[in-house]
């Protein structure tokens, strides 16, 4: 029997007490999604052995560009079913060239389905269920919240969604859902400017023991973009000592907020500050009360709670932590920290000034504050051996030839690696023309193109030339001879034009350490191709932290070019999958790891994101600098503060 999907919906619509438009409030999380199926549950990962069906399936769709990023729905039998039929990620989401490339993950696939879309886009393709209504009624009353007003066919099959979000669209509009778009009121009464001075990145100032001595009163301008990440103002001490105190906006809402973690925790105001304008903010700080002030209003009165924890004192920080980590997007001026109580009842009428119970007053330029920057680095880590990645299709001012490679030149870089898009091939020759004028070494070339092979025959080029291994659903030896045979035309173009050839580890089964290796062994030792090796990425490389020594050991005979990344683990499940470097907790531990290796190839520094690439690269510099230093013993001055990113919001619920 055969049941339309209208007339299930309409049953459970009735059954659950009338149409509704919402999603499902609640649904259980311990049983199985609905399958009808006669197959074994798919693995993640190539099987074992490829299965009879499969081989049959010549019209299956290929999604392993799409299970790159989103390996859950290697385990999604709605997708995979989907998969298995013919119909793939594209034909529901669209093409979306631009959301692949993007792995800030800031751009939605073109096509996406709000709540009380997902019947209506079912139904152009499955008009009937092949279950009694009864039936289908019965299974998604067993799988769902008996309170929910609406039914959905996602609800009973597959897991087609993500548990835990870090990047919300709004999926009717197809727009991000930044932090700004979920701000509350902003707070009233703004200047113009703060008298011309700012402090734009961070500061840290020897502190004193009066900082500490409750009752305090703390003011400063402050003029904040963005509410995707907190924003410290003024803080004394870190956050281990218990007579920390730091005057910030809260991520998300971004409304005023002073923490205090030995007096009682966290205090906020209701009054949004991140609105792109200058604000007068203060806070009194007593030792059983907090008072916050916005533009000379009172916007917060609090018990605070008598002194609970061991105090360690530290610096004094303005526009980030003291132990770094988190910055400022935005400016902050004229801080004056008081001792006792002042009267915050009014706007000042000009900068604010020293009196007889100011502890300190601050004032800033426009620059970023002087910081005792490390030294540049050098060896394996100097600016000549250094080669600039994704740089071109990833940057905000959309460069031209010209235009990079002066920047290039500007930041001390030698190589350049080039990656592109369709757009990009009326410019190759600009591009070669413009990085000979500069002094920059066309290093590398990803993909292949027979227009920009032609241009390396015409000027004596000889780039590395970097792919990827093709992915499919075969036994492990299998998919290396595969690999082999796919490479081969490959191999030999690039041999004619006496390029280098680099594997690319892009995630899948062609981006493991242990696969890209077997393959370029067995193209060196059968095919006498012994210009054939590997280039490795570490932003492709989170599952492989735990192994990476071993793995760099293994890799070290093959290895062309290594590009790095700011890493933490599990950043690419949590939105940190391209980090600047210095600001992902195993960045010196890699390098180290890397130096120690005796790799003395070229080394990648990438933007790979949707930022301005010479901002990104600088940040990036920054970065290198400041680890190298601590590698060399040298001074390293404090943690840089990068320009280009900020920490990601904490999960939402999906």
């Amino acid at each position: 029997m055969q049941t339309s999907l209208l007339v299930v919906t309409f049953a459970l619509a009735a059954l659950l007490g009338g149409p509704g438009v919402s999603q499902v409030a609640a649904r259980s999380s311990n049983l199985p999604p609905l399958i009808v199926t006669d197959d074994a549950p798919r693995l993640k990962g190539p099987p074992a052995t490829a299965s009879a069906k499969s081989k049959d399936k010549k019209s299956a769709a290929d999604n392993s560009s799409c299970y790159i990023c989103h390996v859950n729905l290697l385990e999604d039998s709605f997708a995979l079913r989907h998969e298995e039929a013919g119909v793939g990620c594209v034909n529901c989401h669209g093409d979306s060239p631009a959301h692949v490339a993007d792995e800030a993950n800031l751009i939605p696939p073109e096509v996406m389905f709000p709540s009380d879309t997902i019947t209506a886009a079912c139904a152009k393709c499955h008009s009937t269920h092949n279950a009694p209504a009864t039936s289908v009624i019965a299974r998604w009353k067993e799988r769902c919240a008996a309170s929910a007003q609406s039914a959905l066919c996602t609800d009973c099959h597959g897991k087609h969604r993500f548990a835990k979000r870090t990047i919300v669209w709004d999926k009717k509009t197809v727009k991000l859902l930044s932090a700004s778009a979920r701000d509350g009121a902003t707070a009233g009464g703004s200047v113009a400017a703060a008298f011309g001075k700012a402090l734009r990145g961070g500061k840290q100032v020897a502190s004193r023991a009066e900082f500490r001595q409750r009752p305090l009163t703390v003011e400063c301008w402050a003029r904040l973009n963005s509410t995707k990440s907190f924003n410290i103002l003024v803080a004394s001490d870190t956050k281990a000592s218990a007579e920390h105190w730091e005057l910030y906006s809260f991520v998300g809402s971004g409304v005023l907020s002073l923490y205090q973690p030995g007096r009682g925790g966290n205090v906020s105001a209701d009054v949004n500050i991140c609105d792109r304008k200058w604000h007068y903010l203060a806070a009194i700080i007593e030792p059983e009360r907090v008072r916050l002030f916005a533009d000379g209003k009172l916007v917060k009165d609090a018990p605070a709670t008598p002194l609970a924890g061991e105090p360690k004192p530290g610096d004094l920080a303005f526009g980030q932590l003291v132990e770094g980590g988190i910055g400022c997007d935005g400016a902050v001026d004229n801080v004056r920290i008081s001792a006792g109580v002042r009267d915050i009842s009014a706007m000042p009428a000009g900068p604010l000034t020293k009196d007889a119970t100011t502890l300190g007053l601050w004032d800033f330029d426009d620059k970023p504050a002087a910081s005792g920057k490390a030294p540049a680095a050098t060896g394996l880590f100097a600016r000549a051996n250094l080669t600039a990645w994704c740089i071109v299709p990833f940057d905000a001012k959309k460069r031209g030839p010209e235009e990079r490679a002066q920047m290039l030149e500007t930041l001390g870089f030698k190589k350049f690696a080039y990656d592109w898009r369709p757009e990009h091939v009326s410019t190759f020759e600009a591009e070669i023309l413009a990085t000979k004028k500069h002094g920059v070494e066309f290093t590398a070339f990803w993909g292949m193109s027979e227009p920009m092979f032609k241009l390396f025959e015409k000027y004596n080029l000889k780039p590395q030339i970097w792919v990827m291994l093709p992915q499919t659903n075969m036994t492990q030896e299998a998919h290396v001879q595969f690999a082999v045979q796919c490479m081969l035309p490959v191999v030999e173009r690039t041999k004619q034009l006496g390029c280098s050839l680099a594997f690319y580890n892009h995630g899948g089964w062609g981006g493991e350490p242990e696969n890209l290796i077997a393959v370029v062994k067995l193209l060196r030792e059968q095919h006498g191709a012994s210009h054939v090796g590997i280039v490795y990425n570490l932003h492709h490389g989170h599952d492989h932290l735990d192994r990476f020594p071993a793995a760099l050991v293994a890799m070290k005979p093959y290895l062309l070019c290594l590009n790095l990344n700011g890493m933490t683990k599990d950043g690419d499940k949590h939105g940190m999958k391209i980090l600047p470097l210095g600001q992902g907790d195993l960045d010196l531990q890699l390098l180290k790891t890397i130096r120690d290796s005796g790799y003395r190839g070229p080394i990648g520094i990438l933007n790979h994101t949707g930022e301005d690439a010479e901002v990104r690269l600088k940040d990036n510099l920054d970065g290198l600098d400041w680890l190298v230093a601590q590698l060399d013993g040298k001074p390293a001055g404090p943690k840089p503060q990068p320009r280009s990113w900020r920490p990601p919001l904490p999960p939402q619920p999906n």
